[in-house]
């Protein structure tokens, strides 16, 4: 007579039971095993390949200056604030357009962002200039080493493009006339409408270039720095005032917007930056930094979580 289990079935049978299912119970802990193995050398691999990126890349570049001679980044911001500007005018004309299809019309809507590439060329420029003036402010020729420079580099091919808009008669001589000595932003104050509009970003540059040279060199970088926080707090309310001014005399917000006085802000934003990474040492902030504070827990919790399963 065969003994019989507790829950009622042959004693014999689940002796059978337990002899069937030893080979897969072997099976299923030596897949264990070999998972848990392989997690860990996955773990240490991950941990290996960042310790050989933390030791050749992150040492080299953490202690980087912000400052190089050659600092390809704002290369790409260059190119950027000019595609956005051609994509905006490039545009322009279809702003008012009528019976063009609704997805185009949200299209050329966007484009009129591109407006603001001129606000990154300011701001471009503000660091740029104030860090060349900054780092020459001893030089005994200060003042003429940076407008030799300005003029060989603007000059030729700002009065070229005058020549040129002389011989085509594109714009009024009035214009012109304002334009040659760097007013065509101001044009407007003395009746004369902005007929090359392009123009005016290019006399706000020349005006700063006029000013700052001489702010810079009389002033420690600290009340050059309270100069520049005061400028771009009282600037909102200074275009505020200017607008309301404008509008009581029919005057285009558009040419209000390009007053030397209420387009200084952007530029302003450039020269913050240009003596606080020389009075505060900013280090370079680099991809590879900023993606070690995120691939250094990660590979941690990958360690732990594989010596966790392998237990």
């Amino acid at each position: 007579m065969n003994a019989i289990h507790t829950d009622g079935r042959p004693l014999e049978s689940c002796t059978e039971e337990s002899h069937r299912t030893e080979p897969e119970q072997g099976c299923r802990a030596f897949s264990t095993r070999s998972l848990a193995g392989g997690r860990r050398e996955l773990a240490n691999l991950l941990r290996n390949i960042y310790g050989r990126i933390e030791s050749n890349v992150l040492s080299s570049r953490c202690d980087e200056s912000l400052l190089r001679p050659r600092m390809p980044e704002l290369d790409s911001l260059r190119g950027l604030a000019i595609l956005m500007v051609l994509v905006f005018h490039g545009f322009l004309r279809y702003e008012h357009a009528d019976a063009i299809p609704r997805a185009m019309a949200v299209f050329i809507d966007v484009t009129r962002f591109g407006r603001l590439g001129v606000n990154l060329f300011f701001v471009l420029s503000g660091f740029l200039i104030t860090g060349l003036l900054v780092d020459s402010v001893g030089r005994a020729d200060y003042f003429r080493r940076f407008y030799v420079r300005r003029v060989s580099r603007i000059l030729p091919a700002f009065y070229a493009t005058l020549v040129l808009l002389v011989i085509t008669r594109h714009v009024p001589r009035a214009f012109l006339g304002f334009s040659a000595v760097f007013l065509a932003n101001l044009s407007p104050l003395f009746g004369v409408t902005t007929a090359y509009a392009v123009l005016w970003s290019l006399a706000v540059e020349e005006h700063f270039y006029l000013v700052w040279p001489m702010i810079v060199r009389h002033m420690t970088m600290r009340n050059l720095l309270r100069l520049c926080a005061a400028i771009v707090l009282f600037e909102p309310m200074l275009r505020a005032i200017s607008y309301v001014f404008a509008s009581r005399h029919g005057t285009e917000w558009n040419d209000v917007t390009r007053y030397t006085w209420n387009a200084a802000d952007g530029m302003v934003l450039g020269c913050i930056l240009a003596p606080s990474v020389r009075e505060f040492h900013w280090a370079a902030f680099s991809l590879p930094s900023s993606c070690s504070v995120i691939c250094h827990p990660s590979v941690d919790f990958l360690v732990a979580k594989g010596a966790l399963r392998s237990v």
